[in-house]
């Protein structure tokens, strides 16, 4: 692959460039470029995710939306070698050390000082009774225990997203057969690197220059006066001729799939909503290569704003 050649190129770049010719001139070989070491103090601002989990957490102290959990069976639950594990990971990355609070109405992030986290016996295989709030001001912000060969997870989202707990899950479980880990680069990193500029702040305050309607769709039943969380999914699957035919005319539009499908999803909720000016919010990752292994709270939402004026196609869309 190109990183393991010690080349890397920008996501914007990929698209950008037309001919293979043309991506190959915005290569950029990382030997030649001398990456200076990141400094910061255990005391540094939240980033701009954490800080909007931070005060969702504040108005609802007691809940345990932002709690991630995850659970995997063991065929024989070694408690020493599992403490032990536990112990490496926590010196491994300050993320799994780290608290917050408000001071002076900034919100910052402290680092604390590695300690021993006490792995919990559990009474039953009942994630609710593990699953439980913390507090964000007191670290660590992630538990862990086990009840006869289940292992149980939890970390709170402000420390951890998805990824990160798939990274963790997998580190623990290294760690726990006594295999050795590569180095890895610390969130506090991405955390000082994460500017927000004013051009950032110019341009999504001109997306936003008018203001936005509520979608109200016909929904079948009404809105409940107070948000719920409960609900579920519903998955299905296109054939692989509508497929096929999709791509193709992807293809012929110099267009994207991911383009191509929310140009259709923005049409449907404008039809079902007799709205044509549809906000919709998009999940994104967050990370660069460099954080492939790095805990910490790297997603974020960007918001994509599309008028669907009846005449658009669906490229200008």
């Amino acid at each position: 692959t190109l990183e393991d050649n010690n080349y890397t190129v920008k996501t914007k770049e990929i698209f950008e460039a037309i001919t293979i010719q043309e991506l190959s001139k915005k290569l950029v070989n990382n030997e030649t470029v001398k990456e200076e070491k990141v400094v910061y103090d255990s005391i540094l601002p939240a980033t701009a995710a954490q800080m909007r989990v931070y005060t969702s957490q504040f108005i609802s102290p007691q809940s345990t939306h932002y709690n991630i959990f995850s659970a995997f069976k063991a065929e024989d639950v070694d408690v020493e070698k599992l403490q032990k594990a536990v112990n490496e990971l926590v010196v491994r990355h300050e993320s799994l050390r780290t608290s917050f609070e408000n001071r002076n109405g900034q919100i910052v992030q402290i680092i604390n000082s590695p300690t021993t986290i006490e792995i919990e016996m559990l009474d039953s295989c009942d994630s609710a009774l593990f699953n439980t709030p913390f507090d964000l001001s007191v670290a660590p912000l992630f538990k862990v225990g086990y009840y006869n060969s289940t292992i149980m997870v939890a970390a709170h989202h402000i420390i951890v997203d998805g990824e990160s707990m798939t990274v963790l899950c997998n580190e623990l479980n290294e760690l726990y057969m006594g295999r050795s880990l590569p180095e890895t680069v610390q969130y506090g990193e991405f955390a000082v690197t994460d500017n927000y500029t004013k051009e950032n702040e110019k341009y999504w305050l001109d997306v936003f220059s008018e203001e936005v309607n509520e979608l109200e769709l016909p929904t079948d039943y009404q809105r409940p006066e107070h948000q719920s969380f409960s609900g579920t999914n519903i998955y299905t699957k296109i054939d692989n001729v509508l497929n096929n035919n999709i791509l193709s005319k992807c293809k012929e539009l110099g267009i994207t799939p991911y383009v191509y499908y929310m140009s259709c999803y923005n049409i449907l909720l404008s039809k079902f909503s007799t709205n044509e000016d549809i906000c919709v919010g998009m999940p994104i990752n967050g990370r660069s290569s460099k954080h492939l292994n790095t805990i910490g709270m790297f997603v974020n939402t960007v918001v994509l704003r599309t008028n669907t004026d009846g005449k658009k196609t669906i490229k200008k869309l």
